[in-house]
C-alpha cells in the first residue's frame, strides 16, 4: 500500500501545472464513482460453526457518492459527503482436519464477510499545488446490509494420499445483522489531483472501531478506495 500511494505522489506532482480547482469562497457539487479493497484486521470467522482463523485477504468492490465542498481559501476547501462503499473481506481456502488414521478430511473454501455502507466522510483537503490535495478527516458509516459465507468440503483419500474422493459440500450462509455493530468509525487519508475539473481521489480508510460485537470479533475493516469524480460549481 505504501508504494501505491508513493507512485502516485510522484506522478501527480510530475502531472502538468494547467489544472483546475474550486475558486474561493464558492460551493461545488462532486460526484464520484469507483472501486475499493477492503479486508479485515482479524483472521476470526464470524460464526460460532468455525472453530479456527484463516487468514483474511482483500475483497474487491464498488465506491461511490457524492461531496459537497466548500473552498475556504486558495490553500485549503472542506467537505462533506453521502457514499456508498462495501467493507469486509475474504477469507484464504485451507484445510482444517485431515485424519490419517480414517483417510477423511475437511476444507473451508469460498469464504467472505460482505459488509455495505452508507458512509459520511468529513474531509479537509490542503492544496500543495493548484489541483493537488493531500485529504483527511472522519467518516461515519451506517451499515445498510450483510453477508457471511463459506463452504466446507469433506472428502476421502487412500494411505498413499494417490485416490481422493470428494464427498458432501456444506454451504453456510448468514445475513443476520446480530453480530455486527450498526455504526462504524473511520479515519480516511489520501491524495486528489484535479484537471479540467475531472477529480482523481485515492484514500485509506484506518477502522477505529470494531465492526463485530465484542462476543464475536475485534476486528476492524480498513482498504483503499479509488475514484473519479467531476466538479459542478453551485
Amino acid at each position: 500500500m505504501k508504494n501505491i500511494f508513493i507512485y502516485g505522489l510522484l506522478f501527480l506532482l510530475g502531472s502538468s501545472a494547467s489544472v483546475a480547482q474550486n475558486t474561493v469562497g464558492k460551493w461545488s457539487l462532486v460526484p464520484h464513482i469507483g472501486v475499493s479493497l477492503a479486508t479485515l484486521s482479524k483472521d476470526e470467522f464470524p460464526s460460532t460453526a468455525v472453530e479456527w482463523n484463516t487468514q483474511t485477504q482483500f475483497r474487491s468492490n464498488v465506491a461511490g457518492g457524492v461531496d459537497v465542498e466548500y473552498q475556504s481559501s486558495e490553500a485549503c476547501a472542506f467537505s462533506a459527503g453521502l457514499w456508498y462503499r462495501e467493507g469486509g473481506a475474504r477469507y484464504k481456502d485451507q484445510t482444517i482436519l485431515m485424519d490419517e488414521t480414517e483417510g477423511t478430511g475437511r476444507a473451508f473454501h469460498d469464504g467472505y464477510v460482505r459488509l455495505r455502507y452508507l458512509a459520511l466522510p468529513l474531509m479537509a483537503h490542503i492544496y500543495l499545488a493548484k489541483g493537488l490535495a493531500v485529504n483527511g478527516g472522519l467518516e461515519v458509516a451506517w451499515l445498510i446490509r450483510q453477508k457471511a459465507q463459506y463452504q466446507m468440503q469433506t472428502y476421502t483419500f487412500d494411505a498413499e494420499h494417490k485416490s481422493w474422493r470428494e464427498e458432501a459440500d456444506l454451504k453456510y450462509s448468514d445475513d443476520s445483522s446480530a453480530p455486527y455493530h450498526k455504526w462504524m468509525l473511520s479515519v480516511p487519508l489520501g491524495l486528489s489531483y484535479e484537471y479540467e475539473h475531472v477529480l482523481l481521489d485515492l484514500r485509506y480508510a484506518f477502522g477505529l472501531t470494531s465492526v463485530f460485537k465484542r462476543s464475536v470479533s475485534d476486528a476492524r475493516t480498513h482498504g483503499l478506495v479509488f475514484t473519479m469524480g467531476y466538479r459542478f460549481a453551485l
